[in-house]
């Protein structure tokens, strides 16, 4: 029977290499489709603005899908803008009360978000009826500071928090340095990789 070490951990398949194991990358996790990651927000025009006024109006409870012509074009708790001649409201899908409703904006733990996308992305992190939440973007867009700020703003719900980096780079590459003050050395500098 031969066995494979499978790590994505370069150095240890290195290591293993050199004294005669067999070792290779996890390729499984390699994503096919970037298709499924939406380029930017969806926004829906034309919808009539009583349907909007409702929309305001109605607070946590949100309208009913149906009344909506979003046809197969809206997913599970897929954050949108709808936009009509007269108005128009940033807005959330929830699948579990089949209703859109509208999206506030939240400040969690002292954190305020700064734009459009920060809000979708505070307003599913602080839903507790969604256990999984993926935000993807360019580095220092917030998405780490977020993901934290709603955690902490719910820790009364949770017996742990944990927060976890990638200790391997996708595609990879080198995710680099980041220097900062060392605690207890004043003016000392240190480099941690993330």
């Amino acid at each position: 029977m031969k066995a494979v070490l499978v790590s994505k951990d370069l150095n240890l398949r290195m290591k293993a290499r050199s004294i005669g194991i067999v070792a290779e990358d996890y390729i499984t996790d390699k994503v096919v489709n970037i298709d499924i990651f939406e380029k930017e927000n969806e926004v829906f025009e034309e919808v009539d603005p009583e349907l909007i006024d409702r929309i305001y109006s109605s607070k946590e409870e949100g309208v009913p899908r149906e009344e909506f012509e979003f046809g197969d074009f809206i997913r599970a708790n897929q954050c949108f803008l709808l936009k009509s001649d007269r108005n128009s409201v940033l807005a959330r899908y929830n699948p579990f009360t089949r209703t859109v409703k509208k999206v506030t904006k939240h400040r969690s733990y002292g954190i305020e978000p700064r734009n459009v996308e920060q809000m979708f992305a505070l307003e599913v992190l602080r839903d507790p009826d969604i256990k999984l939440v993926a935000l993807t973007g360019k580095a220092g867009t917030g998405k780490t500071l977020l993901a934290l700020a709603a955690a902490l703003a719910q820790m009364n719900e949770y017996k742990q928090i944990l927060l976890a980096r990638p200790i391997v780079a996708l595609s990879n590459k080198d995710i680099g340095f980041f220097t900062g003050r060392c605690p207890g050395k004043s003016g000392s500098l240190y480099a941690t990789s993330f």
